[in-house]
Protein backbone atom coordinates (compact mmCIF):
# COMPACT_ATOMS: atom_id res chain seq x y z
CA UNK A 1 0.00 0.00 0.00
CA UNK A 2 1.41 3.41 -0.99
CA UNK A 3 2.18 5.64 1.95
CA UNK A 4 1.58 9.38 2.19
CA UNK A 5 4.32 11.92 2.85
CA UNK A 6 3.45 12.21 6.58
CA UNK A 7 3.54 8.39 6.89
CA UNK A 8 6.85 8.32 5.08
CA UNK A 9 8.32 11.04 7.22
CA UNK A 10 7.20 9.43 10.46
CA UNK A 11 9.55 6.59 9.63
CA UNK A 12 12.38 8.99 8.87
CA UNK A 13 11.66 11.04 11.99
CA UNK A 14 12.39 8.01 14.14
CA UNK A 15 15.81 7.90 12.52
CA UNK A 16 16.40 11.62 13.00
CA UNK A 17 15.35 11.61 16.64
CA UNK A 18 17.52 8.59 17.31
CA UNK A 19 20.49 10.45 15.81
CA UNK A 20 22.44 12.94 17.92
CA UNK A 21 21.62 16.45 16.65
CA UNK A 22 24.78 17.84 18.19
CA UNK A 23 26.92 15.91 15.73
CA UNK A 24 25.35 17.75 12.79
CA UNK A 25 25.07 21.33 14.05
CA UNK A 26 28.09 22.32 12.00
CA UNK A 27 25.71 22.79 9.09
CA UNK A 28 23.90 25.64 10.80
CA UNK A 29 26.61 27.90 9.43
CA UNK A 30 25.15 27.38 5.94
CA UNK A 31 22.16 29.55 6.85
CA UNK A 32 22.09 33.23 7.67
CA UNK A 33 19.27 34.94 9.58
CA UNK A 34 16.98 35.25 6.58
CA UNK A 35 18.09 33.11 3.68
CA UNK A 36 19.72 29.81 2.83
CA UNK A 37 23.14 30.85 1.56
CA UNK A 38 23.34 27.88 -0.81
CA UNK A 39 19.66 27.92 -1.72
CA UNK A 40 20.50 27.85 -5.41
CA UNK A 41 22.57 24.69 -4.87
CA UNK A 42 25.52 26.22 -6.73
CA UNK A 43 28.16 25.14 -4.21
CA UNK A 44 29.18 21.48 -4.01
CA UNK A 45 29.96 19.81 -0.73
CA UNK A 46 30.77 16.23 0.14
CA UNK A 47 29.63 13.19 -1.87
CA UNK A 48 28.34 15.35 -4.73
CA UNK A 49 25.65 17.01 -2.59
CA UNK A 50 25.15 20.78 -2.21
CA UNK A 51 27.25 22.30 0.55
CA UNK A 52 25.49 21.98 3.91
CA UNK A 53 23.28 19.01 3.03
CA UNK A 54 23.54 15.33 3.99
CA UNK A 55 21.69 12.15 3.10
CA UNK A 56 19.38 10.90 5.83
CA UNK A 57 21.12 8.43 8.14
CA UNK A 58 20.50 4.79 7.25
CA UNK A 59 18.72 5.77 4.02
CA UNK A 60 21.74 5.97 1.73
CA UNK A 61 20.52 2.95 -0.26
CA UNK A 62 17.01 4.31 -0.57
CA UNK A 63 17.69 6.54 -3.55
CA UNK A 64 20.01 9.01 -5.21
CA UNK A 65 20.70 12.71 -4.56
CA UNK A 66 22.67 14.64 -7.18
CA UNK A 67 23.40 18.18 -8.29
CA UNK A 68 21.86 18.31 -11.77
CA UNK A 69 23.53 20.65 -14.28
CA UNK A 70 21.09 19.81 -17.09
CA UNK A 71 17.85 20.84 -15.41
CA UNK A 72 17.74 23.99 -13.27
CA UNK A 73 15.27 26.79 -12.66
CA UNK A 74 18.14 29.30 -12.57
CA UNK A 75 21.89 29.12 -12.22
CA UNK A 76 23.89 26.01 -13.06
CA UNK A 77 22.56 23.35 -10.70
CA UNK A 78 19.39 22.06 -9.09
CA UNK A 79 19.11 19.37 -6.43
CA UNK A 80 17.59 16.15 -7.76
CA UNK A 81 16.22 13.32 -5.62
CA UNK A 82 15.31 9.97 -7.14
CA UNK A 83 14.06 7.01 -5.07
CA UNK A 84 15.61 3.62 -5.81
CA UNK A 85 13.57 1.04 -7.74
CA UNK A 86 14.38 -1.47 -5.00
CA UNK A 87 13.62 0.98 -2.23
CA UNK A 88 12.76 -0.99 0.90
CA UNK A 89 12.87 1.86 3.40
CA UNK A 90 9.71 3.53 2.06
CA UNK A 91 11.58 6.80 1.68
CA UNK A 92 14.71 8.70 0.82
CA UNK A 93 15.85 12.18 1.70
CA UNK A 94 18.48 14.76 2.52
CA UNK A 95 18.59 17.23 5.37
CA UNK A 96 20.29 20.33 6.74
CA UNK A 97 20.56 21.16 10.42
CA UNK A 98 19.67 24.71 11.52
CA UNK A 99 20.61 26.73 14.56
CA UNK A 100 17.44 26.74 16.72
CA UNK A 101 18.18 30.31 17.86
CA UNK A 102 17.71 31.53 14.29
CA UNK A 103 14.10 30.41 14.02
CA UNK A 104 12.61 30.17 17.50
CA UNK A 105 9.88 32.68 18.27
CA UNK A 106 9.60 33.60 14.58
CA UNK A 107 7.53 32.89 11.52
CA UNK A 108 9.50 30.92 8.95
CA UNK A 109 8.64 30.93 5.25
CA UNK A 110 10.00 28.13 3.08
CA UNK A 111 9.75 28.71 -0.65
CA UNK A 112 11.38 27.67 -3.89
CA UNK A 113 10.80 26.01 -7.25
CA UNK A 114 10.10 22.31 -7.85
CA UNK A 115 9.77 20.01 -10.84
CA UNK A 116 8.41 16.45 -10.83
CA UNK A 117 8.71 13.73 -13.46
CA UNK A 118 7.44 10.19 -13.36
CA UNK A 119 6.46 10.29 -9.69
CA UNK A 120 2.86 9.24 -10.23
CA UNK A 121 1.16 9.45 -6.85
CA UNK A 122 4.41 8.96 -4.96
CA UNK A 123 4.84 11.75 -2.40
CA UNK A 124 7.51 14.44 -2.13
CA UNK A 125 7.86 17.33 0.27
CA UNK A 126 9.70 19.18 2.99
CA UNK A 127 9.71 18.57 6.70
CA UNK A 128 10.62 21.58 8.82
CA UNK A 129 11.30 19.86 12.13
CA UNK A 130 11.32 21.96 15.33
CA UNK A 131 9.27 21.29 18.44
CA UNK A 132 6.66 19.91 16.06
CA UNK A 133 6.45 18.50 12.54
CA UNK A 134 5.74 21.15 9.88
CA UNK A 135 4.94 19.74 6.43
CA UNK A 136 5.16 21.38 3.03
CA UNK A 137 3.79 18.88 0.53
CA UNK A 138 4.85 19.55 -3.06
CA UNK A 139 1.72 19.63 -5.28
CA UNK A 140 1.58 17.09 -8.10
CA UNK A 141 -0.65 19.14 -10.38
CA UNK A 142 2.21 20.19 -12.66
CA UNK A 143 4.64 17.70 -14.20
CA UNK A 144 7.76 18.31 -16.21
CA UNK A 145 8.36 22.01 -15.48
CA UNK A 146 9.41 24.12 -12.52
CA UNK A 147 6.69 25.77 -10.46
CA UNK A 148 6.74 27.92 -7.34
CA UNK A 149 5.85 26.68 -3.84
CA UNK A 150 5.75 28.44 -0.47
CA UNK A 151 4.45 27.93 3.06
CA UNK A 152 4.84 29.80 6.36
CA UNK A 153 5.13 28.22 9.81
CA UNK A 154 5.14 29.66 13.32
CA UNK A 155 7.89 28.44 15.66
CA UNK A 156 7.66 28.31 19.45
CA UNK A 157 9.71 30.70 21.56
CA UNK A 158 11.91 27.91 22.91
CA UNK A 159 13.02 24.90 20.85
CA UNK A 160 15.94 22.52 21.24
CA UNK A 161 16.44 21.52 17.62
CA UNK A 162 15.67 22.57 14.06
CA UNK A 163 16.19 20.81 10.75
CA UNK A 164 15.04 21.16 7.15
CA UNK A 165 14.48 17.85 5.34
CA UNK A 166 13.71 17.21 1.66
CA UNK A 167 12.04 13.82 1.17
CA UNK A 168 10.63 11.55 -1.53
CA UNK A 169 8.76 8.27 -1.33
CA UNK A 170 8.03 5.33 -3.55
CA UNK A 171 10.31 3.64 -6.06
CA UNK A 172 10.18 5.72 -9.24
CA UNK A 173 10.47 9.20 -10.73
CA UNK A 174 12.51 12.25 -9.76
CA UNK A 175 12.00 15.59 -8.03
CA UNK A 176 14.12 18.67 -8.65
CA UNK A 177 14.41 21.61 -6.23
CA UNK A 178 15.99 24.97 -6.98
CA UNK A 179 16.19 28.51 -5.59
CA UNK A 180 15.18 27.27 -2.14
CA UNK A 181 14.87 29.95 0.53
CA UNK A 182 14.13 30.08 4.21
CA UNK A 183 13.14 33.51 5.53
CA UNK A 184 12.27 34.50 9.06
CA UNK A 185 10.17 37.35 10.40
CA UNK A 186 9.58 38.44 13.96
CA UNK A 187 6.14 37.83 15.42
CA UNK A 188 6.64 38.69 19.08
CA UNK A 189 7.83 42.26 18.56
CA UNK A 190 6.68 43.95 15.33
CA UNK A 191 9.09 46.84 15.95
CA UNK A 192 12.02 44.57 15.27
CA UNK A 193 10.55 42.96 12.12
CA UNK A 194 13.25 42.09 9.62
CA UNK A 195 13.00 40.38 6.25
CA UNK A 196 15.65 39.83 3.62
CA UNK A 197 18.11 41.89 5.66
CA UNK A 198 15.88 45.00 5.48
CA UNK A 199 14.70 46.81 8.59
CA UNK A 200 11.45 48.68 7.86
CA UNK A 201 11.20 52.17 9.31
CA UNK A 202 7.42 52.10 9.57
CA UNK A 203 6.32 48.64 10.69
CA UNK A 204 3.95 49.32 13.58
CA UNK A 205 1.16 49.95 14.48
CA UNK A 206 0.00 48.88 11.00
CA UNK A 207 1.64 45.46 10.78
CA UNK A 208 -1.69 43.61 11.20
CA UNK A 209 -3.95 46.31 9.76
CA UNK A 210 -5.66 46.17 6.38
CA UNK A 211 -5.18 49.83 5.51
CA UNK A 212 -1.65 51.20 5.91
CA UNK A 213 0.38 54.16 4.63
CA UNK A 214 1.49 51.79 1.83
CA UNK A 215 -0.36 50.81 -1.33
CA UNK A 216 -3.45 48.61 -0.95
CA UNK A 217 -4.82 47.27 -4.22
CA UNK A 218 -7.20 44.75 -5.82
CA UNK A 219 -9.62 44.26 -2.94
CA UNK A 220 -12.04 41.33 -3.33
CA UNK A 221 -14.66 40.00 -0.89
CA UNK A 222 -15.58 36.31 -1.06
CA UNK A 223 -19.21 35.55 -2.00
CA UNK A 224 -20.05 34.63 1.61
CA UNK A 225 -18.40 37.80 2.95
CA UNK A 226 -16.05 35.86 5.24
CA UNK A 227 -12.74 36.26 3.37
CA UNK A 228 -11.13 39.37 1.95
CA UNK A 229 -8.30 39.22 -0.59
CA UNK A 230 -6.12 42.19 -1.44
CA UNK A 231 -2.71 42.94 -2.90
CA UNK A 232 -0.15 45.14 -1.22
CA UNK A 233 3.23 46.80 -1.63
CA UNK A 234 4.78 48.90 1.18
CA UNK A 235 5.14 52.06 -0.90
CA UNK A 236 2.35 54.28 -2.12
CA UNK A 237 2.17 54.50 -5.90
CA UNK A 238 4.06 57.75 -6.31
CA UNK A 239 6.94 56.58 -4.12
CA UNK A 240 6.83 53.14 -5.69
CA UNK A 241 7.20 54.48 -9.23
CA UNK A 242 9.87 56.95 -8.14
CA UNK A 243 11.91 54.04 -6.81
CA UNK A 244 11.29 51.89 -9.89
CA UNK A 245 12.53 54.62 -12.22
CA UNK A 246 15.47 55.55 -10.01
CA UNK A 247 14.31 59.03 -9.09
CA UNK A 248 14.64 58.27 -5.37
CA UNK A 249 16.01 55.42 -3.29
CA UNK A 250 14.24 53.38 -0.62
CA UNK A 251 15.93 55.32 2.18
CA UNK A 252 14.44 58.58 0.85
CA UNK A 253 10.86 57.42 1.41
CA UNK A 254 9.58 59.07 4.57
CA UNK A 255 6.20 57.35 4.76
CA UNK A 256 5.58 53.71 3.90
CA UNK A 257 3.62 50.73 5.10
CA UNK A 258 4.91 47.72 7.04
CA UNK A 259 6.79 44.78 5.62
CA UNK A 260 4.14 42.15 6.27
CA UNK A 261 4.84 38.71 7.69
CA UNK A 262 5.78 36.28 4.90
CA UNK A 263 6.78 38.99 2.42
CA UNK A 264 9.22 37.95 -0.32
CA UNK A 265 10.57 41.42 -0.98
CA UNK A 266 9.98 45.15 -1.08
CA UNK A 267 9.33 45.92 -4.74
CA UNK A 268 6.58 43.54 -5.82
CA UNK A 269 2.86 43.21 -5.15
CA UNK A 270 1.89 40.27 -2.98
CA UNK A 271 -1.61 39.01 -2.29
CA UNK A 272 -2.97 38.52 1.22
CA UNK A 273 -6.10 37.03 2.72
CA UNK A 274 -7.91 38.06 5.90
CA UNK A 275 -10.69 36.10 7.59
CA UNK A 276 -13.64 37.71 9.34
CA UNK A 277 -14.10 36.93 13.02
CA UNK A 278 -17.51 36.23 14.54
CA UNK A 279 -17.59 39.72 16.05
CA UNK A 280 -17.09 41.31 12.60
CA UNK A 281 -13.43 42.21 13.08
CA UNK A 282 -10.71 40.85 10.81
CA UNK A 283 -7.81 38.56 11.64
CA UNK A 284 -4.24 39.51 10.67
CA UNK A 285 -3.38 39.30 6.95
CA UNK A 286 -2.06 35.95 5.70
CA UNK A 287 0.50 35.88 2.89
CA UNK A 288 -0.77 33.46 0.22
CA UNK A 289 1.50 30.48 -0.45
CA UNK A 290 1.56 31.24 -4.20
CA UNK A 291 3.34 34.58 -3.73
CA UNK A 292 6.95 34.77 -4.88
CA UNK A 293 9.45 37.36 -6.12
CA UNK A 294 7.06 38.25 -8.97
CA UNK A 295 4.17 40.68 -8.52
CA UNK A 296 0.93 38.75 -7.91
CA UNK A 297 -2.27 40.78 -7.70
CA UNK A 298 -6.02 41.06 -8.49
CA UNK A 299 -6.85 37.67 -6.96
CA UNK A 300 -10.52 36.62 -7.05
CA UNK A 301 -12.21 33.42 -5.95
CA UNK A 302 -14.51 31.35 -8.09
CA UNK A 303 -18.05 31.32 -6.74
CA UNK A 304 -17.62 27.83 -5.26
CA UNK A 305 -14.27 28.78 -3.67
CA UNK A 306 -12.28 25.98 -5.34
CA UNK A 307 -10.29 28.16 -7.74
CA UNK A 308 -8.37 31.42 -7.47
CA UNK A 309 -7.80 33.63 -10.51
CA UNK A 310 -5.07 36.29 -10.44
CA UNK A 311 -2.37 38.10 -12.39
CA UNK A 312 1.42 37.63 -12.31
CA UNK A 313 3.68 40.31 -13.74
CA UNK A 314 6.82 39.63 -15.80
CA UNK A 315 6.90 35.92 -14.99
CA UNK A 316 9.11 33.72 -17.18
CA UNK A 317 6.12 31.72 -18.50
CA UNK A 318 4.07 34.80 -19.46
CA UNK A 319 2.93 35.53 -23.00
CA UNK A 320 3.11 39.25 -22.25
CA UNK A 321 4.05 41.61 -19.44
CA UNK A 322 1.11 40.62 -17.19
CA UNK A 323 -0.67 37.26 -17.58
CA UNK A 324 -3.69 35.67 -15.93
CA UNK A 325 -3.27 32.47 -13.92
CA UNK A 326 -5.44 30.08 -11.93
CA UNK A 327 -4.69 27.93 -8.88
CA UNK A 328 -6.85 25.13 -7.53
CA UNK A 329 -7.44 24.75 -3.79
CA UNK A 330 -5.56 21.83 -2.27
CA UNK A 331 -6.89 19.55 0.51
CA UNK A 332 -4.84 21.42 3.15
CA UNK A 333 -6.46 24.76 2.19
CA UNK A 334 -3.42 26.17 0.39
CA UNK A 335 -3.34 26.92 -3.33
CA UNK A 336 -1.84 24.73 -6.04
CA UNK A 337 0.85 25.98 -8.44
CA UNK A 338 0.02 28.80 -10.88
CA UNK A 339 -1.46 27.56 -14.16
CA UNK A 340 -1.30 29.99 -17.09
CA UNK A 341 -4.69 30.24 -18.79
CA UNK A 342 -3.06 30.09 -22.21
CA UNK A 343 -3.04 32.11 -25.43
CA UNK A 344 -6.82 32.26 -25.82
CA UNK A 345 -6.88 34.63 -22.84
CA UNK A 346 -3.33 35.91 -22.41
CA UNK A 347 -1.65 37.91 -25.16
CA UNK A 348 1.56 39.80 -25.88
CA UNK A 349 -0.09 42.74 -24.10
CA UNK A 350 -0.91 43.22 -20.42
CA UNK A 351 -3.86 41.06 -19.35
CA UNK A 352 -5.05 41.40 -15.77
CA UNK A 353 -7.90 41.79 -13.24
CA UNK A 354 -9.66 38.48 -14.02
CA UNK A 355 -13.17 37.75 -12.77
CA UNK A 356 -15.00 34.43 -13.18
CA UNK A 357 -18.77 34.78 -13.49
CA UNK A 358 -20.74 32.98 -10.78
CA UNK A 359 -21.80 30.18 -13.17
CA UNK A 360 -18.15 29.56 -14.11
CA UNK A 361 -18.89 29.90 -17.84
CA UNK A 362 -17.38 33.30 -18.60
CA UNK A 363 -14.12 34.98 -17.60
CA UNK A 364 -13.91 38.77 -17.75
CA UNK A 365 -10.61 40.67 -17.57
CA UNK A 366 -8.85 43.82 -18.73
CA UNK A 367 -6.31 44.20 -21.55
CA UNK A 368 -3.94 47.08 -22.21
CA UNK A 369 -2.29 47.24 -25.64
CA UNK A 370 0.41 49.64 -24.54
CA UNK A 371 -1.42 52.95 -24.61
CA UNK A 372 -1.18 55.22 -21.58
CA UNK A 373 -4.74 54.56 -20.46
CA UNK A 374 -5.90 52.13 -23.12
CA UNK A 375 -7.61 49.50 -20.98
CA UNK A 376 -10.53 47.56 -22.39
CA UNK A 377 -12.65 44.80 -20.84
CA UNK A 378 -12.46 41.40 -22.52
CA UNK A 379 -14.49 38.22 -22.13
CA UNK A 380 -13.81 34.55 -22.81
CA UNK A 381 -16.41 31.79 -22.63
CA UNK A 382 -15.87 28.20 -21.55
CA UNK A 383 -16.92 25.67 -24.19
CA UNK A 384 -16.27 21.92 -23.83
CA UNK A 385 -13.97 22.62 -20.89
CA UNK A 386 -11.78 25.10 -22.82
CA UNK A 387 -11.66 28.88 -22.99
CA UNK A 388 -12.62 30.55 -26.26
CA UNK A 389 -10.57 33.31 -27.84
CA UNK A 390 -11.15 36.43 -25.76
CA UNK A 391 -13.20 39.19 -27.38
CA UNK A 392 -13.63 42.85 -26.52
CA UNK A 393 -16.98 43.88 -25.03
CA UNK A 394 -18.87 46.41 -27.08
CA UNK A 395 -20.70 49.58 -26.02
CA UNK A 396 -21.87 50.72 -23.56
CA UNK A 397 -19.16 48.98 -21.46
CA UNK A 398 -16.24 49.66 -23.82
CA UNK A 399 -16.36 52.80 -25.95
CA UNK A 400 -14.62 53.39 -29.26
CA UNK A 401 -11.65 55.24 -27.74
CA UNK A 402 -10.02 53.25 -24.89
CA UNK A 403 -7.79 56.22 -24.07
CA UNK A 404 -10.84 58.17 -22.92
CA UNK A 405 -12.41 55.41 -20.85
CA UNK A 406 -9.63 53.06 -19.60
CA UNK A 407 -12.11 50.38 -18.52
CA UNK A 408 -10.75 47.66 -16.25
CA UNK A 409 -11.38 45.75 -12.97
CA UNK A 410 -14.65 44.08 -14.06
CA UNK A 411 -17.08 42.45 -11.61
CA UNK A 412 -20.60 41.05 -12.13
CA UNK A 413 -22.88 40.35 -9.17
CA UNK A 414 -23.82 36.72 -8.50
CA UNK A 415 -27.38 37.28 -9.78
CA UNK A 416 -25.98 38.65 -13.06
CA UNK A 417 -27.89 41.94 -12.81
CA UNK A 418 -25.11 44.48 -12.13
CA UNK A 419 -21.81 45.02 -13.92
CA UNK A 420 -19.17 47.03 -12.01
CA UNK A 421 -15.91 48.29 -13.48
CA UNK A 422 -13.40 51.10 -13.04
CA UNK A 423 -13.13 53.92 -15.57
CA UNK A 424 -10.31 56.44 -15.06
CA UNK A 425 -10.24 56.01 -11.28
CA UNK A 426 -14.01 56.12 -10.89
CA UNK A 427 -16.26 53.19 -10.12
CA UNK A 428 -19.12 52.66 -12.61
CA UNK A 429 -22.14 50.38 -12.62
CA UNK A 430 -24.24 49.08 -15.48
CA UNK A 431 -27.60 47.36 -14.85
CA UNK A 432 -28.87 44.61 -17.11
CA UNK A 433 -31.86 45.49 -19.34
CA UNK A 434 -34.90 43.24 -19.91
CA UNK A 435 -33.39 42.12 -23.24
CA UNK A 436 -30.19 40.97 -21.49
CA UNK A 437 -27.98 43.81 -22.71
CA UNK A 438 -26.20 46.22 -20.39
CA UNK A 439 -27.55 49.68 -19.67
CA UNK A 440 -25.62 52.94 -19.73
CA UNK A 441 -22.90 52.96 -17.03
CA UNK A 442 -23.25 55.50 -14.23
CA UNK A 443 -20.90 56.55 -11.44
CA UNK A 444 -21.44 54.64 -8.21
CA UNK A 445 -19.95 57.30 -5.92
CA UNK A 446 -20.08 60.64 -7.77
CA UNK A 447 -18.95 62.53 -4.65
CA UNK A 448 -15.76 60.53 -4.13
CA UNK A 449 -12.58 61.84 -5.82
CA UNK A 450 -11.47 58.29 -6.71
CA UNK A 451 -12.92 54.77 -6.43
CA UNK A 452 -12.35 51.35 -7.96
CA UNK A 453 -11.92 47.57 -7.57
CA UNK A 454 -15.53 46.68 -6.76
CA UNK A 455 -16.79 43.35 -5.43
CA UNK A 456 -20.20 42.55 -3.95
CA UNK A 457 -21.21 39.78 -1.54
CA UNK A 458 -23.44 37.06 -2.99
CA UNK A 459 -26.48 38.32 -1.06
CA UNK A 460 -26.01 41.76 -2.65
CA UNK A 461 -25.92 43.55 0.72
CA UNK A 462 -22.31 44.84 0.80
CA UNK A 463 -19.96 46.42 -1.71
CA UNK A 464 -16.20 46.35 -1.07
CA UNK A 465 -13.93 48.68 -3.01
CA UNK A 466 -10.99 51.07 -2.84
CA UNK A 467 -10.85 54.82 -2.40
CA UNK A 468 -8.57 57.45 -0.86
CA UNK A 469 -8.89 58.42 2.80
CA UNK A 470 -7.96 62.08 2.42
CA UNK A 471 -6.35 64.70 0.15
CA UNK A 472 -2.84 63.78 1.23
CA UNK A 473 -3.47 60.14 0.37
CA UNK A 474 -4.91 61.19 -2.96
CA UNK A 475 -1.77 63.18 -3.80
CA UNK A 476 0.32 60.08 -3.12
CA UNK A 477 -2.02 57.74 -5.05
CA UNK A 478 -2.60 55.83 -1.84
CA UNK A 479 -5.71 53.66 -1.81
CA UNK A 480 -7.60 52.26 1.20
CA UNK A 481 -10.06 49.37 1.50
CA UNK A 482 -13.63 50.20 2.47
CA UNK A 483 -17.20 48.95 2.14
CA UNK A 484 -20.72 50.30 1.74
CA UNK A 485 -24.11 48.81 2.66
CA UNK A 486 -27.01 48.55 0.22
CA UNK A 487 -29.80 51.04 0.95
CA UNK A 488 -33.54 50.44 0.55
CA UNK A 489 -33.53 52.36 -2.75
CA UNK A 490 -30.86 50.04 -4.16
CA UNK A 491 -28.08 52.61 -3.99
CA UNK A 492 -25.01 52.29 -1.81
CA UNK A 493 -24.58 54.10 1.49
CA UNK A 494 -21.59 56.09 2.70
CA UNK A 495 -18.23 54.29 2.54
CA UNK A 496 -16.75 52.95 5.78
CA UNK A 497 -13.06 52.11 6.04
CA UNK A 498 -12.21 48.68 7.39
CA UNK A 499 -9.70 50.00 9.93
Amino acid sequence: MRRSVPDLLCIILVIIIATSFSSYLIFAQSVDKNLLVNGGFEEKGEHGLPRGWQIMPNLAKGGEATMDDKSAHSGKYSLRLSPNKKNTSEGFGVFMMLDPAMVQGKEVTISGFAKLEGMGENPAGFLFKTDKDNWLIIPQAVQGKFFFFSKTFSVANSISQAALCFLVGGTKGSVWIDDLSLKVSEVSDPKSLKLSGVTPSYSDPFINKLNTPGWQDSAFISPDGQELYFSYVPYAQKDFMDIVFGRISEKDVKIKGPIRVGSHGMMNFETYKVIRNKDGTWEKPINLNINSTYSLYSAKLSFDGTELYYTIRDYGQNYGGDDIYCSKKLPDGTWGPPENLGPEINSKYNDDHPFLRSDGKALYFARNKGETLGWEIMVSHKANGKWTKAEKLGPPINESDPEKTANHQPFITSDGKEFYFTRIQQLYKSVVRPDGTWGKPVKVFPNLPVSGHASVTADGHYLYFLTAKDKESLKRYQWAICYAARQKDGNWGDPKFLD
